[in-house]
């Protein structure tokens, strides 16, 4: 019987891309994997530099980028490429975060929320019905298997 981890939150706040750990991305560090992810829907050095250094939490840089445009081939593969790339730099350059990550083999890694959030994670709420993608929780698992077969 495989256990599940169905919500980021708690002691396993640091799954979240919420959680505050530095992280370099295209040669800028952020304060967040969130920071990053959110920053890369700009080529803009400005609007990186803001969100490197002027946004303070998580949930603020979510909330800024609503006002971005997305590049081109964003929504079809980049953010996936971005997300991975940005967690792999979370997970690898910290060992502490490397070492959690493998502790929770062979359980199930599910970004469980109430935000409807499908993509990432899955939404639990009775409208949307737990039957999200997971992508969050898809890429910590290769990620960790990845680490796991080194």
């Amino acid at each position: 019987m495989v256990l599940t981890i169905n919500k980021f939150m708690g002691e396993y706040r640091w799954l979240s891309n919420f959680h505050m750990v530095n992280v370099e991305f295209e040669g800028r560090v952020y304060p967040s994997t969130e920071h990053a992810y959110q920053a890369a829907k700009s080529p803009s050095e400005e609007i990186r530099e803001m969100f490197s250094t002027k946004i303070e939490t998580p949930g603020k840089a979510k909330k800024a980028s609503l006002a971005l445009e997305c590049p081109p081939g964003w929504h079809d593969s980049r953010k996936f490429e971005v997300m991975e790339q940005v967690l792999r730099e979370k997970f690898l350059k910290n060992d502490d975060l490397k070492t959690k990550l493998l502790d929770t083999h062979p359980q199930d890694l599910i970004e469980g929320n109430t935000w409807h959030d499908n993509c990432w994670g899955s939404c639990v709420c009775t409208k949307c019905g737990n039957s999200g993608q997971n992508n969050l929780g898809k890429i910590l698992m290769k990620i960790r298997e990845d680490v796991k077969g080194k």
